[in-house]
């Protein structure tokens, strides 16, 4: 059994600015890195109903789900291991699987997400007029002045809950839509991304054509720099199951060059079991100040971005003395 005194221990343990007030804990989110402008905000919320019930969600990158499955995340360990740790009957937790009265977490990426499409305007809508045309040309500038691919499909949302937002589709092989990013057009947006809910760490955008080496970045947008050579993890926790689904191919991972990043990066390394079969990208300090791919190719639009990682690519044992000698990066 859970007790909250457990719950709340373990969330200060493992993230920032944590508050907590009778069966609420307020936080954070180490998944996502909360708002990188203000630092005091906090859009983490966990909820103790009862020693059973224990829910978690995320205002700003909707991540949710039980403490098992949180517990399981942060310590980077399966399901079944955290259920042991935790105290929980795993063969009752079986039982009700077969009975049909829990549903696999894992459903949500099964979920198509195709009508987004109706609320939003494409670059290839012809002569939109009124406000779909001013949609239209917001969409144009975000894509030039991000240097993103002109084979790659963005739309604007100008209605509907994702008004006033850049959507970033992640499709599967058969053109339907897995997930989505919606990226707020104002940058004084209180929250600058708004997504589906889904299980992110199973979704893997770009797989049906993803060819060797694989670059697994934090976002959608950097993946994008990479062309048939990127993924992204959706934030910058990557799984194990996640490395597990592209293990055949050579892969290389290329995190936020911030603070969350390299926290992140560092849990990789200590926890995820395939940490020793990839390699590591680090931003070289020339670029210090530069946060992502993307950010690289905006100010460095010449760079080739695919070369530049390979380049700046290191073993673990490499990555390692890097991140212990280099203090810039602290």
């Amino acid at each position: 059994m859970v007790d909250f005194e457990f719950v709340n221990n373990f969330i200060k343990a493992n993230f920032d600015n944590v508050k907590s007030r009778r069966n609420r804990i307020n936080c954070r989110c180490r998944f996502c890195g909360d708002s990188k402008i203000s630092l005091s905000k906090s859009r983490f919320n966990l909820t103790y109903y009862n020693s059973e019930k224990i829910i978690y969600h995320c205002f700003n990158c909707e991540a949710s789900g039980s403490f098992t499955k949180l517990y399981a995340l942060v310590k980077n360990i399966s399901l079944d291991q955290a259920k042991i740790e935790l105290g929980i009957n795993s063969f009752d937790h079986v039982k009700d699987r077969l009975n049909g009265e829990v549903k696999e977490e894992k459903e949500t990426a099964t979920v198509f997400h195709n009508y987004i499409l109706e609320d939003c305007i494409s670059e290839d809508d012809k002569d939109p007029g009124g406000i779909t045309g001013i949609y239209k040309k917001a969409l144009l500038d975000f894509k030039k002045s991000r240097h993103i691919p002109e084979n790659v499909k963005l739309y604007a949302a100008y209605k509907g809950k994702y008004a006033k937002r850049i959507i970033i589709p992640v499709f599967d092989e058969n053109n339907n839509i897995v997930y989505f990013q919606g990226r707020a057009l104002s940058p004084k947006a209180d929250l600058k991304y708004l997504n589906p809910t889904a299980e992110k760490s199973i979704i893997i955008p770009n797989f049906h054509s993803l060819v060797s080496p694989v670059i697994i970045t934090e976002g959608l947008l950097d993946s994008l720099m990479l062309g048939d050579h990127g993924t992204c993890c959706l934030g910058a926790y990557i799984s194990e199951e996640f490395i597990e689904k592209i293990k055949d191919k050579k892969l290389i991972i290329a995190l936020d060059n911030d603070e969350a990043g390299y926290r992140s990066l560092r849990d990789f390394i200590d926890l995820n079991k395939y940490s020793n079969s990839v390699k590591y990208f680090l931003m070289p300090e020339k670029f210090k100040k530069i946060k992502d791919l993307n950010e690289l190719k905006m100010t460095h639009f010449d760079i080739n971005i695919l070369e530049f990682v390979l380049e700046n690519s290191y073993s673990k044992l490499q990555t390692e003395v890097k991140l212990k000698f280099d203090t810039w990066r602290k």
